[in-house]
């Protein structure tokens, strides 16, 4: 249903049911909406069709303009390759002129031919004769020093130029003219017409607000209609602006501003394809928006006629409507122009509409396929009874029609000869498109019409030449053959024939039953194929192979041939023709050569030697590749002089007379061999040991005739030799210069070697290194622990465990009888049954390394422990903040509970119970808390013994009834330099772990007392030194503590209480303070016995007991605090807490609405009282914004995790005072007291 329709149909069925103010309503706001969709519709449809519109006419005139620049291109492809043959290089100017002017014959799109040489002389123009000398000469042209300069160019086009000879404005187009050699002659060019292209793109009868240009590739314009002479051969660069657009994609028409007049215009592009041009049509937008602005102001108008709604909806919907047929109906008026434009082309256009059975014809279709001139639309039957085809082509084209219009092929392509009118027959080339509706079935063919029957006759022609050429060649010895690659068509001359004993009766007509008659051997037939199947695909560029023959009487002969294949213009190889000889005799010869040189190529190569032959009588010598190659000779030449062989190799001059002499008395006839080894020089420089080898051949005289011999390259073997006896004087200087002792043990004669630094690692007196056995034995003393470990170690190796001796163990030190660690190794030398008859090695003190490896793992203990301790306490200040939140709201309400319940109720005792709980979890965190932040606070001198007093009287109270308290404090003014805080958390800790371990009844007794030490002295965790310390002791009569729990009692959260008990956190973090303040603790328990822990702190002086203060604090007087905190829930019991002390609060959750509350009135406030960790807005960064608002005002920061970081931070930003959450309403008067009053 139409939108007009939908809308009529919706007011029938609703204008009964609503009354007509609401459908009034609705109708305005429908119209409204639908007003506004149409016009954006609107002027998308607009655009769109705009575009489509040009784009069309862009591919049809892009299409004809490149068949118009092609039927250039054929003539001037005609004249090139005509050049390069050598036919016109010789034709004198007056022919030139002649020919140029027969071959411009019906080239309308061009002015005439010129053919320019080599250094851009004219040679002859068709236009005009003689040509001109100096006017006409292009050397200076960009086109012309492109198509000279670069091989690779084929057509050229040219940029629009003024012709100095005419005046006349062309653009070139030009190829590159060949001599027969291949070299650079010159080139041929046509004058393109401006005015051609100009006159084609008016005949196509665009309206005048359509324009289209024709461009160069690199952004020049070439032609324009309606035409602009002075744009002519100007650069325009929003070319490149356009091909950029449609190369990223932007199917939608370009609009832009013509760089040429200054109109803005809808422009479409197409590639002219083939050729470096580009059409561009273009629409004003003014005329191709003017039907969207006259919808647009028609729509508004109908939005405002509120009165008669339908009836004005109606009839602007009409009226759309009428407008969008006529637009239609213009749009297919305007593509039958441009289906009238084709007409012009080279190419004739048909079109078959079989719905209607006429046939449009264009004037060039008819006259291709042999029409008279007629009228342009026929009937289907006549057209078609009219075509005059040849009878051998006719079932072809119709099997080819068919089978496009059948769906089994993609296009309809084919090539037949068609009668004209004069009687002849010519070649014609038809493609074409089917066009089917949506069942598939075809509606329409449309396609073009070519004459290519000059092409088809030069094509014949050149066959034929080349069979002619193939049969005149028929006299000579070798069999020639021509193979028909359609027909499959095969002639051999009479000598093909004889070469492949065919009987003269053998009849066979194609190339396969010529297969059947020869017997090819197997092994060459798939190589003979390949290299044919090769050589018709393009893969070689000429036929060529040698295979075997088998004769009837089994002989083998061998053939050559070599062969041509010849192709069609399409590349398609249509013929191949060449020749075969008999070369049988030449290949038994060479196969004798070869075999000859194969056996002395193998003779030599299968000895690493090289190989001299010295013709004494000649004095010619032989020296093979080898040969040379050891004495460092580069060179390929074999045979020499003496002379120059001798000038060639460079012996080490203290060998250059050595190698005379040897050589002398080998001539004289003293020695029968020579042999010797000398040092040749390399061309690197290096030397190198080579093995001269000779034996002579004298006469009857016996002069010597022949010496042969070899050379050897013996360089390796001397090294090794060399190094050989360096090794061993190495070996024996490292034994006498060695810092390990070295023994040797003779199993068959029960001797032991014993070298003197051997005795002297193991403190014996120098003395006899080799002695027997039993009487080394008993000076060597074992270490209980390794005795065994040894002897069973050393059998088993004796025994073929292992290739090599090694062990570690204990001796006793003959001189300080203290126990040395030593290091063995050695290795034995076994008979042929594997029976060690002898071992040899070393052994080393290694005291020194053992004691450094104890050392190492000790402190790698420490260092684990410590990482432990780190990792808990980055845990921890992970997740403090969040449950310091939770305990501040369980402890805040609680507290304020509390207050409202009466002493002895219920009510109070569960209150109070809630408190006491919350009250452990802060005092929980708080110890998690200590494993990272032992650095907070500034180190002062602490008065020990009062904290531990303290200590002691707040656990009183919770002491269980059967466990007595003994405390022994006797430390008086003594001061340790850190926190009272930590102090009282070791304690604290200590005396709890001592009150559990002893359950129900004990004594818990605690000392305290000062101590100085002498000499440093080992703890259970670490060493400490030398100096005066304050000494803790805390003993407990429970169980005890087992060994295995000893090892592990520090780790951070292990435990041997039961769930709820304990958090395995107490002696960790009592570990972490007393580490952290340079002490140390010793653990001395067994099961059953009890424990006690004593616990050392450096003692730093003396200070005074702090004085008992009873801290009273102020409430307030109704000043204003400013509250921020993100958890909603503190900041309520933040404003009661702070209600209940005496204030005013103004509470926030948010901290950059506390700052905007803030900011418009900042002497309201008179304290700032915010939490650190906020999302938006940290607590230090809103200290800072507050701070440039009001300087002095006191700001009190509250955090959940107190670092060093945070004071450092809180201090920059101005914050008087930091808080640790969870907090009590006493925190907060005492700290809100204090900044109020400073």
């Amino acid at each position: 249903m139409s939108r007009v329709s939908g809308i009529a149909a919706f007011a029938s069925r609703q204008w009964a049911a609503r009354s007509v103010p609401w459908i009034g309503t609705v109708l305005i706001a429908a119209v409204a909406i639908l007003a506004a969709t149409d016009i954006v519709r609107g002027y998308r449809v607009s655009v769109a069709e705009t575009g489509r519109e040009l784009e069309t006419q862009a591919r049809i005139i892009a299409e004809q303009t490149a068949r118009s620049v092609q039927a250039i291109d054929v003539v001037l492809r005609h004249v090139s390759e005509q050049f390069q043959k050598g036919g016109l290089s010789r034709s004198s100017d007056q022919e030139l002129h002649n020919y140029l002017r027969e071959q411009a014959v019906g080239l309308v799109q061009a002015d005439g031919l010129a053919m320019h040489n080599a250094d851009g002389s004219v040679r002859a123009i068709s236009w005009l004769y003689p040509a001109p000398d100096t006017t006409a000469n292009v050397a200076a042209l960009p086109a012309f020093q492109k198509v000279r300069d670069d091989p690779k160019i084929e057509l050229l086009i040219g940029e629009a130029i003024v012709s100095r000879v005419d005046g006349q404005w062309f653009f070139p187009i030009g190829r590159r003219l060949l001599s027969q050699t291949g070299n650079f002659a010159g080139t041929i060019a046509a004058r393109g017409r401006i005015d051609y292209f100009q006159q084609f793109y008016q005949d196509v009868q665009l309206d005048k607000a359509t324009k289209v240009t024709l461009m160069h590739r690199q952004g020049t314009l070439l032609a324009r209609y309606p035409p602009v002479d002075s744009a002519l051969g100007k650069h325009f660069p929003p070319l490149d602006q356009l091909l950029a657009a449609r190369a990223a994609g932007d199917s939608s028409p370009l609009r832009m501003v013509s760089p040429v007049d200054g109109v803005e215009r809808f422009v479409a592009l197409k590639e002219v394809p083939e050729y470096s041009m580009i059409v561009l049509v273009s629409r004003d937008t003014a005329v191709a928006l003017a039907p969207w602005r006259e919808q647009a102001l028609g729509t508004g108008a109908r939005t405002l006629a509120l009165g008669a709604l339908a009836a004005v909806l109606l009839a602007l919907l009409t009226r759309q409507l009428s407008r969008l047929r006529a637009t239609g109906a213009s749009l297919e008026a305007s593509k039958e122009r441009f289906a009238a434009a084709v007409a012009g082309s080279d190419d004739g256009i048909w079109d078959w509409d079989m719905q209607t059975r006429r046939v449009f014809a264009s004037a060039r279709a008819r006259e291709i396929l042999g029409f008279t001139p007629g009228p342009e639309k026929n009937d289907a039957a006549e057209w078609f009874a009219g075509l005059r085809i040849h009878p051998d082509d006719q079932a072809l084209r119709v099997e080819s029609m068919h089978a496009h219009l059948e769906g089994r092929s993609p296009a309809y392509a084919i090539e037949y000869r068609v009668q004209r009118q004069d009687g002849s027959w010519h070649w014609v080339r038809a493609r074409g498109l089917c066009v089917r509706g949506p069942d598939g079935k075809p509606l329409r063919l449309a396609g073009s019409v070519s004459d290519i029957d000059a092409q088809r006759r030069a094509e014949d022609a050149l066959r034929e030449s080349e069979e002619r050429y193939v049969i005149a060649t028929t006299g000579s010895k070798e069999g020639h053959w021509v193979w028909n690659l359609a027909t499959d068509e095969l002639f051999v001359s009479p000598m093909m024939r004889e070469i492949f004993e065919l009987q003269p009766d053998a009849q066979f007509i194609t190339r396969a039953r010529f297969g059947e008659l020869i017997n090819i051997h197997p092994d060459d037939l798939g190589v003979l194929q390949k290299g044919v199947d090769d050589h018709i695909a393009g893969a070689t560029a000429q036929f060529e192979i040698e295979y075997r023959l088998i004769l009837r009487n089994g002989a083998i002969r061998w053939i050559h041939s070599r062969g041509q294949c010849f192709r069609d213009a399409g590349g398609k190889a249509v013929r191949m023709a060449g020749a075969t000889n008999d070369v049988s005799e030449r290949k038994r010869a060479e196969d004798a050569l070869r075999q000859s040189e194969k056996r002395f190529a193998l003779a030599v190569a299968g000895s690493n030697d090289g190989i001299v032959d010295w013709d004494v009588v000649n004095d010619r010598m032989y020296s093979s590749p080898r040969a040379m190659r050891i004495m460092g000779i580069e060179s390929n030449v074999t045979m020499r002089s003496r002379a120059e062989w001798r000038d060639l190799v460079k012996y080490h001059p203290d060998d250059v007379q050595r190698v005379r002499d040897d050589l002398q008395n080998f001539l004289d006839g003293h020695v029968e061999l020579r042999e010797g080894e000398y040092r040749v020089l390399l061309p690197n420089g290096e030397c190198r040991w080579i093995r001269h080898r000779n034996k002579c051949v004298r006469d009857a005289a016996g002069h010597p005739i022949r010496v042969a011999g070899s050379i050897s390259d013996v360089d390796a073997q001397k090294r090794a030799e060399e190094g050989l006896r360096e090794s061993q004087e190495r070996y024996q200087l490292a034994v006498a210069g060695s810092n390990e002792g070295m023994w040797d043990w003779d199993m068959r004669s029960e001797t032991f070697f014993f070298s003197a630094r051997a005795q002297e690692l193991l403190g014996l007196d120098p003395g006899e290194p080799m002695r027997p056995c039993c009487e080394w034995w008993p000076l060597f003393g074992y270490h209980p622990d390794d005795e065994k470990r040894v002897k069973d170690a050393l059998a088993a190796y004796l025994g073929g465990a292992g290739k090599y001796w090694e062990v570690e163990y204990r001796l006793r030190h003959r001189r300080t009888g203290d126990w040395h660690w030593y290091r063995e190794r050695g290795v034995a030398l076994r008979d042929d049954k594997g029976q060690p008859y002898r071992m040899a090695g070393s052994m080393e003190d290694i005291s020194d390394r053992k004691r450094a490896e104890l050392q190492r793992d000790r402190l790698e203990g420490q260092l684990r422990q410590a990482q432990k301790l780190e990792a808990i306490g980055t845990l921890a200040g992970g997740i403090a903040h969040d449950f310091n939140n939770v305990l501040s709201a369980i402890l805040g309400y609680g507290e304020m509970a509390q207050k409202d319940a009466r002493e002895g109720t219920p009510l109070r005792r569960n209150i109070d119970a809630a408190i006491s709980a919350g009250m452990r979890a802060k005092s929980l965190v708080e110890r998690i808390l200590a494993f990272s932040r032992s650095s907070i606070g500034e180190r002062v001198p602490v008065h020990v013994e009062s904290i531990v007093a303290e200590t002691l009287d707040a656990i009183a109270d919770s002491v269980p009834h059967g466990v007595l308290i003994e405390r022994n404090l006797a430390a008086g003014d003594s001061a340790v330099m850190g926190d009272a805080a930590q102090i009282h958390q070791v304690v604290l800790n200590l005396c709890t772990n001592a009150m559990q371990a002893m359950r129900s009844e004990g004594t818990l007794t605690v000392a305290l007392q000062t101590i100085e030490l002498v000499e440093s002295r080992t703890l259970s965790t670490g060493t400490i030194t030398i100096g005066n310390y304050v000494q803790l002791s805390v003993r407990d009569t429970g169980h005890g503590i087992a060994a295995h729990v000893l090892e592990r009692m520090f780790d951070p959260f292990f435990t041997t209480k039961g769930v709820g008990v304990g958090t395995g956190l107490g002696l960790s973090l009592v570990h972490g303070i007393v580490t952290d303040l340079g002490g140390g603790i010793d653990v001395q328990s067994a099961p059953g016995a009890g424990a006690t822990f004593t616990v050392y702190l450096p003692r730093q002086g003396r200070v005074a007991a702090p004085a008992l203060a009873v801290e009273t604090i102020a409430s307030g007087s109704g000043e204003t605090i400013l509250l921020v905190d993100d958890e909603l829930a503190l900041v309520k019991v933040g404003e009661e807490m702070l209600a209940m002390l005496g204030y005013e609060p103004v509470g926030f959750a948010s901290s950059t609405a506390a700052l905007e509350t803030f900011r418009a009135s900042p002497q309201r406030f008179d304290a700032v009282l915010s939490d650190e960790a906020m999302p938006e807005m940290t607590g230090s960064e809103l200290a800072k914004e507050i701070r440039k608002l009001h300087p002095d005002i006191p700001i009190v920061l509250m955090s959940g995790y107190v670092t060093p970081a945070l004071h450092a931070r809180a201090h920059d930003a101005g914050v008087v005072e930091v808080l640790a959450k969870p907090l009590v309403s006493r925190d907060i008067a005492r700290s809100l007291a204090g900044v109020l009053r400073s």
